[in-house]
């Protein structure tokens, strides 16, 4: 589920506040912001959606000590390599995720993809990613229209680029949307079968703390 928090920063610069928040600690795997009419998107993320290098692709994901959970979000993405690649190959890992959870997993998977597969065809497969949307995805998408409040907009889409040889694309699973005098910053918390409600409320709120720190202190 996605959280928003929203601030009116008419005569505060809204761009420069998230910047500070970026820089500030913990750091992520990327950054970004694109400007569309008016308003700008920017944020961080630690979920990378894929990597290519020719045919070579490479996707990770981050699961919680839930052994149900690494079954649902693995078994999600290595289906697409299954469905997409020539060969393929899974490693995994024990490490302490952003949540400090001693039993997380990392799980990597590497491959290279069929003739002919192209990278609107892989992104499709992959997009809306676990993280940000749940699995099975279909299931999932019902359920968040049913019982979040707002329109996420660009929050949870794929951000990066494109190319002939090389293609890096991230989740945007937290970021800012500026505009109109108005920030509103997003985050989320993903949740299995006996989830506490609101330890994960507090962690979507922990995962949106800089900005809320750094917008407060200048009004």
């Amino acid at each position: 589920l996605a959280r928003r928090v929203s601030f009116d920063i008419k005569g505060l610069s809204g761009d420069a506040l998230v910047l500070k928040a970026l820089m500030a600690p913990p750091r992520a795997d990327f950054a970004f912001l694109f400007s569309v009419e008016g308003s700008a998107f920017m944020g961080i993320s630690s979920d990378p959606l894929y990597v290519r290098q020719g045919v070579k692709v490479e996707s990770r994901a981050v699961a919680g000590g839930e052994s149900k959970e690494h079954r649902l979000v693995g078994g999600a993405l290595v289906e697409v390599f299954r469905e997409f690649c020539r060969s393929y190959q899974v490693d995994c890992e024990k490490v302490t995720d952003k949540r400090k959870d001693p039993q997380a997993l990392l799980m990597r998977v590497s491959g290279g993809l069929s003739e002919g597969v192209t990278d609107k065809e892989f992104l499709q497969a992959l997009h809306p990613a676990p993280v940000v949307c749940g699995v099975p995805a279909e299931k999932a998408r019902v359920f968040l229209q049913q019982y979040e409040v707002f329109a996420r907009g660009w929050f949870g889409g794929p951000v990066g680029f494109f190319s002939k040889t090389r293609t890096e694309l991230a989740v945007a699973s937290h970021g800012c949307l500026v505009g109109a005098g108005k920030l509103h910053a997003y985050a989320g918390a993903a949740f299995v079968k006996g989830s506490d409600p609101l330890t994960l409320w507090e962690e979507a709120g922990r995962e949106m703390k800089n900005i809320v720190n750094v917008v407060q202190g200048a009004q």
